[in-house]
């Protein structure tokens, strides 16, 4: 089968199998981050690692049963008055994996959709060559920051001392 990111089948000793779907092969060095050697014990891809965390976060919810009628009370405004949960951060690919430096494959569904190369661009999908296996959550506090200090700037208003501005 061989590397799901470079697709080669060369340095054996070097490609780990992930234990939780038992379809993945990938180099330690084709991995983003890359693993410093073949690791002891168990290994799962990043699909498997965030299908896991997804699958626990949706277990504690439902042992925390927070929106149960407990919580809620019998009224029905209560469910209404309710403030939706803010959606978890994405993962984004990391743009630097060979997977995500590829080309497009133009053999491909996605491909042979896409209006660049003569078919309809209906389902609006990138590539399967360039599915990025390493994908990670973009920190969002420098941008929080940046768009505060903007907010800042823009209602600034002028001190006024004994009816003069400055």
């Amino acid at each position: 089968m061989g590397c799901l990111i470079c697709g080669s089948n060369d340095d054996l000793s070097l490609l780990v199998l992930c234990d939780g779907c038992d379809g993945g092969e990938y180099h330690i060095y084709c991995m983003c981050p890359t693993l410093p050697s073949v690791p002891k014990g168990t290994f799962h891809c990043w699909p498997c690692v965030q299908r896991e965390k997804r699958t626990r976060r949706l277990e504690l919810e439902k042992r925390e049963n927070r929106y149960s009628s407990r919580h809620l009370g019998s009224s029905s405004n209560a469910a209404s008055s309710l403030s939706p949960v803010p959606p978890s951060r994405r993962a984004v690919a990391c743009g630097t994996c060979a997977r995500c430096t590829a080309d497009d494959c133009r053999e491909c569904d996605h491909c042979k959709d896409m209006k660049i190369y003569g078919g309809p661009g209906v389902k609006h999908q990138k590539c399967v060559n360039k599915i990025c296996l390493s994908k990670v959550v973009p920190d969002l506090k420098p941008a929080r920051e940046k768009r505060e200090q903007e907010a800042a700037e823009l209602f600034k208003v002028p001190m006024r001392t004994r009816g003069v501005i400055r």
